[in-house]
């Protein structure tokens, strides 16, 4: 008998399906909305692997899905790879009790047989309890450097799904996306302005944001040119 999982992972509840800008990737969003409330028929249901490039928003999704599960009454678990990988895999025992789980960043344990033989029992178990995983990863299992070909196996067993990449037009409508969800204005000016200082990732744009709501607010000033320059000392 496993112990049940004693570390809590903190999900971002600001992180929603209702806050994610969705763009190209409706049909991965609708796709993870089915597996959330889905009723398992086969063990390759209990499966969804989602892959892309760094910054596209992947751990967004993973954390939507488990403020949906919570929604729906369901216990979900939300688990980054980097907060664990220092840990002894024993860490892992007690995971499969979480009707959901999402493993982010599984190509972290690219190096590490013990790990990825751990992650193998673990996703074993979560079947074995009738319940879900969801990993996240930079690249496919097929293309991933997986040393374990069982495990890179059982990650093609359920559905996958690769998050498109913006363009630069689809980059500024989030920026203006991610700025009204928290409650500022933004100009097309301003926002290509921002946009054309930032790394194109949508992490930079978010702690692009927070810095400004946060100074915006605490000087009760508008967002124009002169005072991003200033804010974020460009």
């Amino acid at each position: 008998m496993t112990s049940q999982l004693t570390i809590d992972f903190a999900v971002d509840k600001l992180r929603s399906f209702d806050n994610f800008f969705v763009e190209e990737n409706e049909a991965l969003v609708d796709a993870l909305k089915r597996f959330v409330a889905k009723e398992l028929c086969a063990p390759s249901d209990s499966l969804f692997y989602l892959h892309g490039s760094a910054g596209l928003g992947k751990s967004h999704l993973l954390e939507a899905v488990c403020q949906m599960g919570t929604e729906l009454g369901l216990r979900c678990q939300y688990v980054p790879v980097a907060s664990f990988i220092n840990m002894q895999p024993e860490i892992t025992f007690g995971m499969e009790a979480a009707d959901i789980l999402c493993i982010d960043d599984i190509g972290l344990v690219e190096k590490s047989q013990v790990w990825q033989e751990a992650l193998f029992d673990l996703v074993n178990r979560v079947i074995e309890q009738g319940h879900k995983i969801i990993f996240s990863s930079q690249f496919s299992a097929r293309e991933s450097q997986l040393s374990l070909a069982d495990l890179e196996s059982r990650l093609e067993w359920g559905e996958t799904w690769k998050i498109k990449e913006l363009d630069d037009e689809q980059q500024i409508r989030l920026l203006q996306f991610r700025a009204n969800c928290k409650g500022m204005s933004i100009s097309n000016d301003v926002a290509q302005y921002i946009h054309h200082r930032l790394s194109r990732d949508i992490a930079s744009i978010i702690e692009c944001l927070d810095s400004l709501d946060a100074q915006s607010l605490a000087e009760q000033r508008k967002l124009t040119i002169p005072f991003i320059k200033t804010v974020m000392d460009w």
